[in-house]
């Protein structure tokens, strides 16, 4: 049962992500309004970009042949970078744009009564048509994380017929499929039909009517915020281009952060905004704002335009001239931060974080994922965390028999590890010393990138390890914090 509550749980997220993160998603406005991003544009322009929403709603099914996310955080201490690229392909449940319309409601009436109705027509033999409905093919092609640099693919996640599967390399040159099929049970649909229910009831509940009625009232100090963002959100159209032989309109838009901190309409709307008596429906600790007024408001943002020296986001989208849909859609951020203003105790003077992200779009409305396979073979979806996932870049180097390796860890941030490989055949005992005058932890993993051992070195320096496959081995030396080690594998008795 817990496992298949993870699962649901999963699917829910995932389905919410996906929705969240659609192509609609960019501020564009709602059906025919005015988007607030058409500051700059002629009528007709406009026009265009209410267009497309209405293109882009409801959509059912996308494939994104590119899509890049890039981002680099730079302080005066340290680099982080990470990257991933790939390709997807995306199944949405027509019934889910019912839902999500009816959030959406409800995030700006404050009104559940929408809310109410569709959760009403739901069963549980409607959310297994859903999920069923729902599917996924994203393939990551490269992958850079600051703990696993040069991780390369290609990594695939599928979810299709209620069956999530995950794909993926490790270092040995081994590769291995993960899977674990959504099966529900009686009980299981019972316990669905139960939590409908149950939020149906709440929604209707005394307590949830006075909840939503008071946070009605932030509407207004919202609508108020969004109108003043939007002065400072302009809009240019660029050069036509093409894109699978269809002419595309060039939209770019900016948000001008540090004219809107200036802006000195900002201090009494975030005071109105922070002192209404609303925002206590939603019980968060603010501190004590009863003695807040504005000139202390306006302190903190002439601060925080102080520290933010630059600061930039931009959008590009190309609208299709004869489908309205998007068809490439960019974001782009730029930070950069005086940190020497907070003082000497400020962990770091300076940060600049640099990020972009861009997908490609095309069949939208007729992807499918009937040439996507599901594996016929494959382990439970829990053992993946007992495997190394990665390439043979993250090895820093073969093990020699009975020759001392000397590493070093430095500005450890979460974890540190160095991988070495070594072949050994079946049957073969190694003696391994771990010597380091902190505390390094030791795993071995076996030709198939699963772990076979994890060693506990603090007590003991010297350990032994029997191989029972053969092939190439991989040990890991990890650890959480800065320190020198030496590892010596010798031939064992």
């Amino acid at each position: 049962m817990n496992r298949r509550r993870r699962m649901l749980a999963g699917v829910g997220l995932l389905l919410a992500l996906l929705m969240a993160l659609g192509p609609t998603a960019v501020a564009l406005g709602q059906g025919g309004e005015k988007p607030i991003n058409c500051n700059g544009l002629s009528d007709a322009d406009c026009q265009i970009l209410i267009d497309s929403t209405a293109a882009m709603q409801g959509l059912q099914s996308v494939t994104m042949p590119e899509w890049a996310v890039d981002l680099t955080v730079t302080t005066d201490q340290q680099t982080m970078d990470v990257h991933m690229n790939g390709s997807a392909a995306l199944l949405i449940p027509p019934y889910a744009w019912t839902l999500i319309s009816a959030l959406q409601n409800l995030s700006t009436t404050f009104d559940p009564t929408v809310l109410t109705t569709t959760l009403q027509q739901l069963d549980a033999a409607t959310m297994v048509d859903l999920l069923r409905a729902l599917g996924l093919h994203l393939k990551l092609d490269e992958v850079r994380l600051p703990q696993q640099p040069n991780l390369s693919g290609p990594i695939e996640i599928i979810f299709k017929d209620m069956g999530l599967y995950l794909h993926a390399p490790t270092p040995t040159g081994a590769d291995a499929w993960f899977g674990e099929p959504l099966v529900l049970s009686p009980e299981d649909l019972s316990e669905v039909e139960t939590s409908l229910q149950e939020a149906i009831t709440g929604l209707q509940s005394q307590e949830t009517q006075q909840m939503l009625a008071q946070l009605s009232e932030l509407s207004g100090p919202v609508q108020r915020l969004q109108a003043l963002m939007a002065r400072y959100i302009s809009t240019t159209r660029g050069a036509d281009t093409v894109y699978n032989g269809q002419t595309m309109y060039t939209f770019t838009s900016t948000f001008d952060v540090k004219r809107f901190l200036a802006d000195p309409d900002l201090p009494p709307l975030l005071l109105a905004l922070l002192k209404n008596p609303a925002l206590a429906t939603l019980e968060l600790d603010l501190g004590d704002i009863e003695t807040l007024n504005e000139a202390q408001v306006q302190f903190v943002l002439m601060t925080v335009s102080l520290i933010v020296t630059d600061a930039r986001l931009g959008m590009e989208q190309w609208i299709g001239a004869q489908d309205r849909y998007v068809h490439r859609l960019s974001l782009d951020l730029s930070l950069d931060l005086n940190l020497a203003l907070l003082g000497e105790q400020a962990e770091m003077q300076t940060a600049s974080v640099q990020g972009s992200v861009y997908a490609l779009l095309d069949k939208i409305n007729s992807t499918t994922l009937d040439t996507v396979t599901i594996p016929a073979h494959y382990y439970p979806l829990d053992e993946s965390s007992n495997y190394l996932i990665g390439t043979p870049d993250q090895v820093k180097g073969p093990l020699t028999m009975g020759q001392v390796v000397s590493g070093s860890f430095v500005n450890v941030d979460e974890i540190a590890r160095d991988l070495y490989s070594l072949p050994l055949r079946a049957g073969d005992t190694v003696q391994i010393a771990l010597v380091s005058e902190d505390y390094p932890y030791l795993r071995v993993y076996g030709p198939d990138g699963f772990l076979v051992e994890e060693f506990d070195t603090y007590f003991e320096h010297n350990v032994t390890f029997t191989a029972q496959k053969t092939g190439v081995h991989l040990f890991e030396v990890y650890a959480y914090w800065d320190m020198a080690y030496e590892l010596t594998v010798s031939a064992g008795p």
